[in-house]
């Protein structure tokens, strides 16, 4: 039978090598908090960028905006001198046609 000292040891022993163990587990569970604070701060950089990014794009699509309301009084200019330009066209093409067509023809005789 065992002493009393005897058992002491064995428990301790036990003690220890549960103490060792946990630590262990603490050493991993370190490493791994490292390795996911690394990935946050890329995480966090990279979302950073993606935030500039985006307030850029939102600047360029405002000055667009504001181009694009500057050019609409000359744009619509623009459009009214093609449509006349069309009509100018179709008028000359008409007129044209209408002189080399005789008039009986036209009559339907």
């Amino acid at each position: 039978m065992p002493t009393e000292s005897e058992l002491l040891r064995e428990e301790l022993k036990g003690i220890k090598t549960m103490h060792v163990e946990g630590i262990s587990k603490i050493s991993d569970l370190c490493g791994e908090v490292r390795a996911l604070v690394i990935e946050l701060r890329h995480t966090q950089r990279d979302q950073d960028e993606l935030k500039a990014m985006v307030l850029e794009n939102r600047k360029d699509v405002t000055d667009l905006r504001l181009v694009n309301a500057s050019n609409k009084p000359i744009l619509d200019i623009a459009n009214q001198m093609y449509r006349n330009q069309m009509i100018t066209i179709g008028g000359a093409v008409a007129a044209v046609a209408g002189t080399n067509i005789p008039f009986s023809k036209l009559l339907g005789g």
